[in-house]
C-alpha cells in the first residue's frame, strides 16, 4: 500500500511539475533558434498608431464578449457596463494564470458581482466556448481557402487537413447537440467499435459533450443560438483584428487572409491547457507553425509571435486592473 501510495504522489509531483519545465523548455529552444535582439528590436521601434488600433480592437473585442454575455444570461439582470469590465477582468486572467484556470474567473465575477448563479454562469462559459470554436472555425476555413492558392504546395495541404479536421469536429460537437443523447450514444457506439471508448481522450470529449448538450438545452430558441453566433464572429474578428494590428505596430505586413490563418494555430495551441503564463511557449509555438506555413521566414515568425504575445499580454493587465478598478 505504501509503495501504490508512493506511486501515485511521484506520479502526482510529475504531472504538476513536468508541464511547467516543457513550457520553460519550448521557450528556451524558440529562443535558441533567433537572437533576444530579433523580439527587443521589434518591441523597440513600434508604430504608435497601429499600436494604439490595436489597444482599441482589444477593448471593442471585451465589449462584443460583454454583448454574447448578455444573450447568453436571458433571465438573469445584468448591466452591459458591469459586464464589459467582466469580461476585460477575464481575459487579464486568462493572460497571466496559468492552464487555463481563468476561464474560471468569469463565473466567479458573475457571481460575486451580477448576482448570476454559479450553474447559469458555468453554463453561459461552456457556451461562449463552443461558439467560439465554431466562429474559429468559420472563419479559419474562409480565410484558407481565399489563401490557398498563393500558399506552397506542402503548406496547402496541411491546412487543407486542418481546415478538415476543424469542420468534422464542429459537426460532430454539432450532431452530439442537435440529436442530444442518441447523437451521443451513437458517439459512443462508434468509438467502442474502434476500441477507443476507453482511451482518457475520449472519455474527457465524452464528458465534455455532455456538458456542452446540458448546457444548450438552457437556450434553446435558434434565435438565441444566431444571436450568440454572430457575437461570437466579432468577438474573433476583433480578436484577430487585434492581432493584425499589434503585428502592423512591429513592422511586420502580412495579408489579412495569411494572418487569420497563421494566428489560429496560435489560438488552438493556447486553448490548450498547458500550464505556462500567457500561454508563454504554446502560443509562439502556434503562432511559429502557423506563419511559417504562410510563407514567413523563421526568425520573424518567432520573433512575431513573442512580440505579439508580449504587447496583448500588456494590453490586458493594464485594461485588466483598470476594469477590476470599476468596482
Amino acid at each position: 500500500m505504501g509503495t501504490t501510495q508512493k506511486q501515485v504522489n511521484l506520479r502526482g509531483l510529475a504531472l504538476r511539475v513536468l508541464p511547467p519545465i516543457l513550457a520553460l523548455a519550448i521557450i528556451a529552444w524558440l529562443l535558441s533558434q533567433i537572437s533576444l535582439r530579433d523580439v527587443t528590436g521589434l518591441l523597440s521601434n513600434l508604430s504608435y498608431l497601429w499600436l494604439a488600433v490595436g489597444v482599441g480592437c482589444y477593448f471593442v473585442t471585451n465589449v462584443c464578449r460583454a454583448f454574447r454575455l448578455k444573450v447568453l444570461l436571458p433571465n438573469q439582470t445584468t448591466h452591459l457596463p458591469d459586464l464589459v469590465s467582466i469580461a476585460i477582468a477575464q481575459s487579464m486572467f486568462n493572460n497571466i494564470l496559468p492552464a487555463r484556470v481563468g476561464e474560471l474567473s468569469l463565473v466567479y465575477l458573475l457571481n460575486r458581482y451580477e448576482r448570476v448563479p454559479l450553474s447559469s454562469a458555468t453554463v453561459a462559459l461552456i457556451l461562449a466556448r463552443v461558439f467560439d470554436l465554431v466562429a474559429v472555425a468559420a472563419i479559419f476555413v474562409v480565410a484558407a481557402l481565399v489563401s490557398l492558392d498563393d500558399l506552397p504546395e506542402k503548406a496547402s495541404i496541411v491546412i487543407r487537413i486542418v481546415s478538415v479536421a476543424m469542420v468534422l469536429m464542429v459537426a460532430v460537437l454539432v450532431s452530439a447537440v442537435r440529436f442530444g443523447g442518441p447523437g451521443l450514444r451513437l458517439i459512443q457506439r462508434i468509438l467502442g467499435y474502434l476500441e477507443l471508448d476507453q482511451h482518457p481522450i475520449a472519455k474527457f470529449g465524452l464528458a465534455k459533450m455532455l456538458q456542452v448538450m446540458q448546457a444548450f438545452e438552457a437556450i434553446q430558441t435558434p434565435k438565441r443560438y444566431l444571436y450568440v453566433f454572430i457575437w461570437s464572429l466579432f468577438v474573433w474578428f476583433g480578436t484577430f483584428a487585434w492581432f493584425y494590428a499589434f503585428l502592423r505596430s512591429t513592422g511586420v505586413q502580412v495579408a489579412v487572409t495569411s494572418l487569420i490563418v497563421g494566428s489560429t494555430f496560435a489560438v488552438l495551441s493556447k486553448a490548450i491547457p498547458f500550464i505556462s503564463i500567457g500561454g508563454l511557449g504554446a502560443h509562439e509555438v502556434g503562432w511559429t507553425a502557423g506563419f511559417i506555413l504562410v510563407g514567413l521566414d523563421k526568425t520573424t515568425a518567432i520573433a512575431s509571435g513573442f512580440a505579439v504575445n508580449i504587447l496583448t499580454i500588456l494590453s490586458s493587465v493594464i485594461m485588466g486592473a483598470l476594469g477590476l478598478s470599476s468596482w
